[in-house]
């Protein structure tokens, strides 16, 4: 009788020892996906504080450079990552990296520096130490002529003709109409309205945002602004991405002319 009362205990015990290691074993693997499916930001966080490391300095989407500030500021990827000490920034609460910032220069998330890429268009972009603008500035410019003349022509014509006129035409146009008429008529013809009713100037290769250029296609591809501009026949797009736009997850989709270039090896922009 006591054999089988022991025998029993002995088979009770076992039973339930093997019911507990299959409830751990559950869990277990319960918890480890839950942690498999966080997101790209929380996996990213660091296990010690709330910090992270960033590509785009609003997100915590770097964390292949490692999970700690010291491994994420000597990252050795080429795509000068930062440190959130606090974790992802609040959407809106700044300007991420390659954001268009040219109505807001001083909102770019730090270390983020609005840069000017044109007189048009300025964009958040980190900027080296060294390429920094420095904070003195310039010398006075002095008040004392130079004793050597200039090889570069002014633009802004002398009061007094010159004594003695010139064997050879002057390479630059003359600022005021001739006093005599042409002895042979021009045949270039003015370039009047556009060629399309719709056809419009663009500075982005994607809306009418360059009308400043002209309103026909000569006028708008001889534009003098120091800019990149293309004309639109059919007038305005909505299929394609403007220039400077993150062309990372669509390599062919950057509007005509812009072709979408390797910025580093994990980000792309559409680019003249």
């Amino acid at each position: 009788m006591c054999y089988l009362t022991n025998l029993y205990f002995v088979f009770s015990l076992h039973n339930m020892l093997s019911k507990f290691i299959v409830c751990f074993a559950i869990s277990f693997i319960a918890t480890v996906n839950a942690s498999s499916d966080q997101s790209p930001q929380l996996r990213g966080r660091s296990l010690n504080s709330g910090g992270c490391c960033s590509i785009d300095y609003m997100q915590c989407d770097a964390s292949f450079c490692g999970l700690t500030e010291e491994s994420c500021n000597t990252c050795e990827q080429d795509v000068n990552a930062a440190w959130l000490p606090n974790g992802p920034r609040p959407q809106g609460s700044c300007l991420k990296k390659w954001a268009d910032c040219t109505h807001n220069p001083d909102n770019c998330c730090s270390p983020g520096t609005c840069v000017e890429v044109n007189s048009f268009y300025s964009q958040c972009q980190y900027v080296e130490p060294s390429m920094a603008p420095s904070e003195v500035p310039s010398m006075a410019p002095s008040d004392v002529p130079s004793s050597t003349p200039s090889t570069v022509p002014t633009m802004t014509p002398s009061a007094s003709p010159s004594e003695t006129p010139s064997e050879s035409p002057s390479a630059l146009p003359s600022l005021k109409p001739s006093a005599h008429p042409s002895a042979t008529p021009s045949i270039t013809l003015s370039n009047k309205g556009t060629d399309h009713p719709d056809g419009c100037c663009s500075l982005n290769f994607k809306n009418c945002d360059a009308s400043w250029c002209g309103r026909s296609k000569d006028q708008c591809e001889s534009c003098k602004q120091d800019v990149q501009v293309t004309w639109l026949p059919k007038g305005k797009r909505s299929w394609c991405l403007a220039k400077w736009s993150d062309c990372t997850r669509n390599r062919s989709g950057c509007c005509n002319p812009a072709r979408c270039v390797k910025v580093n090896s994990h980000y792309y922009q559409c680019q003249p």
